[in-house]
């Protein structure tokens, strides 16, 4: 029969260091009364009975790990004979399950951070980036004000600015007032008068995720809007997650693209 952990140990060990270095966290001669004071010593002894617990728990396992290893312990016995009848066979499952996960881990470089850039993510609650968008506007080199979301504005200010300058980004009443955010909700949702968010903000391109209401209006053929001199928008660029509309003047100079059905590789940093 094993030994069992606790007649080997006794008393937790975790106890006596407690015990032992308890008191030495607190000065009898200057008494902390303050707030300060007392908040500082509760986290002094939150840490040692945290250092207390750990050194217990290690000390267990250890006896644990000697009690299954000892050779007349049927368990262990087993395995150590299992071990040394098949170690060719165990070093060969190890290296297979080695190589396998490296070059799963290489092939989809799970070192990184990937970003989601499908509609069908936001459903989730995930918030998805308009990656491909942004690098369809920086190979293009363009350069202008971008109507975006509420959510995707930083993203966007973060790797193209200062070329282009967006309507807005998630820092609400540090940055912009609360009717601003307002519109740029009403404008997304496509309510009525969303049209006059364009006439009231110089806008030469729009971004506009494709789970949102205004991509469905804004994607009908012949939309006319009045915005100055330019009252068509084109829609220059789609993918699962995002369009992108151009003024129809600034459209004529850039490609027409379509990513919908292909994967969109981005990652953070």
């Amino acid at each position: 029969m094993a030994p069992s952990v606790g007649n080997k140990l006794g008393r937790p060990v975790g106890v006596d260091f407690f015990n032992r270095f308890g008191p030495l966290l607190q000065d009898s001669k200057k008494p902390e009364t303050n707030a300060g004071a007392l908040h500082n010593r509760g986290n002094r002894l939150g840490f040692l009975m945290a250092l207390s617990a750990f050194i217990d728990i290690c000390c267990r396992l250890d006896v644990l790990h000697s009690s299954l290893c000892r050779e007349h312990f049927y368990l262990g016995n087993l395995i150590n004979k299992v071990c040394k009848q098949n170690s060719r066979l165990l070093t060969a499952i190890f290296v297979i399950i080695g190589i396998s996960g490296t070059l799963y881990a290489v092939r989809n470089q799970l070192w990184q951070l990937r970003i989601p850039t499908k509609a069908e993510e936001n459903k989730e609650g995930v918030p998805v980036y308009p990656a491909g968008a942004v690098s369809y506007l920086k190979d293009n080199k363009f350069s202008g004000n971008l109507m975006v979301p509420f959510d995707a504005g930083a993203y966007v200010s973060w790797k193209l600015y200062p070329e282009v300058k967006v309507s807005m980004d998630s820092r609400f009443e540090v940055a912009y007032p609360v009717q601003a955010v307002r519109e740029n909700i009403m404008f997304y949702a496509a309510q009525e008068g969303w049209q006059k968010t364009l006439t009231k903000y110089k806008t030469d391109a729009i971004l506009v995720p494709r789970w949102r209401k205004l991509d469905q209006v804004m994607g009908k053929n012949d939309v006319w809007i009045s915005n100055g001199n330019s009252p068509r928008w084109t829609r220059v660029y789609q993918d699962d997650g995002y369009s992108l509309y151009l003024r129809s003047d600034l459209a004529k100079r850039l490609p027409i693209t379509d990513m919908r059905g292909k994967p969109i590789s981005a990652h953070f940093p």
